[in-house]
């Protein structure tokens, strides 16, 4: 979560369930942010989303490879 904080530089607004991902990566880290509280809230609907912006932004090369590992790492407990 630190990487997706460090590289948001101003608010912008995110998908909200449309079917598409934006390619703006602080939108996209906005809602990783809102989707990571929503699964420690034990809300299990929200895994493929976290998958496809975390596959996203590795892509982007925002997400170091460590990160991303964790981060699905964190997702499958």
């Amino acid at each position: 979560m630190k990487a997706a904080r460090k590289i948001r530089a101003k608010s912008n607004p995110g998908t909200s369930g449309q079917g598409f991902l934006s390619s703006d990566p602080n939108g996209l880290c906005e809602r990783l942010e809102l989707l990571m509280a929503s699964k420690q809230a034990e809300n299990t609907g929200v895994r493929n989303e976290i998958v496809s912006i975390c596959d996203e932004l590795l892509r982007q090369k925002i997400l170091p490879h460590d990160a991303y590992k964790n981060l699905m790492l964190t997702l499958n407990k």
